[in-house]
């Protein structure tokens, strides 16, 4: 699965958006399944896989490329919504997806 991603804050640049998680419709599923973000790219064809220097700055868009969970059978209609964390200052920083409503919320920890 590959995500984009704009930074729309004013505040700075995000970081380290290395692992998410899915939420899916179906309860019984393993709801919350952690997955690793495997790379990033500006451009959608460039992909880097070195997180260290990673962020987008106020107005950037990144793409990020989430591995395939194999151990788990299920499909993209399945999935409610997708968390991504990252770093926002000195802060770690949450950013939802809601498929069903195509919504996005970020909050970060103070």
């Amino acid at each position: 699965m590959i995500i984009s991603i704009t930074n729309n804050e004013k505040y700075g640049n995000i970081k380290s958006l290395t692992s998410c998680e899915y939420s899916f419709n179906d309860y019984n599923k393993d709801d919350e399944t952690e997955q690793d973000v495997i790379a990033y790219s500006f451009d959608n064809n460039t992909w880097l896989t070195d997180f260290n220097n990673c962020q987008v700055k106020p107005g950037e868009t990144i793409y990020l490329k989430i591995k395939e969970k194999s151990d788990l059978d299920y499909s993209l209609k399945d999935i409610y919504s997708l968390e991504i964390h990252g770093y926002y200052g000195p802060h770690s920083v949450s950013i939802n997806y809601y498929f069903d409503d195509k919504t996005t919320v970020s909050y970060w920890d103070e």
